[in-house]
């Protein structure tokens, strides 16, 4: 079975910036006395969601990754991304310093010693956020690399949400999940 067969709930660019403010939390001291924009969000609040995102870009610094989806991109929370999933996910082109020509997860994986993790319970995880975009196939893992990639060196059975973004030109073209 594919990601794209799991079960897809509609979700917002607000949920997919909050998942990544949340997995990169620790790197960023700015959020002492902010902590529940992370605890109790408040996805109607506009003034809340900005916080949330100028943290996320300026303060962690993740401007790049949160500005790649285009305008438009369907964001969708995916039940369960399970070990079957994790070919279908390449990294990054640079992970950890690296030019791969064949960036699928398992690939880069298996090129490294047991990367160190600080959390290594995947129920406890952030949701990791994937992009389907260009070949309508693969999804790129523009947060959650490090934990996915300790993941593959280390596997038990693995069902964790995630959060996936779906290109507007390959929406429109009825790629990603449904409901």
């Amino acid at each position: 079975m594919t990601l794209a067969s799991q079960t897809w709930l509609p979700c917002t660019r607000d949920h997919m910036i909050h998942s990544f403010l949340s997995a990169e939390a620790f790197k960023v001291p700015e959020l002492a006395g902010h902590e529940r924009l992370l605890s109790r969000p408040d996805f109607e609040d506009t003034k809340e969601n900005r916080r949330r995102e100028d943290l996320l870009c300026n303060a962690a610094g993740r401007r790049a990754e949160v500005e790649l989806p285009a305008a438009g991109t369907r964001w969708s929370r995916v039940k369960h991304l399970r070990d079957e999933h994790l070919c279908e996910l390449r990294l990054f082109g640079n992970f950890h310093g690296g030019a791969w020509p064949d960036a699928r997860l398992p690939v880069v994986a298996a090129a490294f010693e047991r990367l160190p993790l600080r959390d290594t319970d995947p129920d406890a995880w952030a949701p990791p956020i994937l992009y389907l975009d260009v070949d309508g196939v693969s999804y790129l893992v523009l947060e959650g690399s490090h934990r996915l990639v300790w993941y593959q060196q280390n596997p038990s059975e693995l069902r964790i949400p995630v959060i996936v973004g779906v290109s507007p030109w390959l929406s429109k073209r009825g790629a990603g999940g449904t409901g």
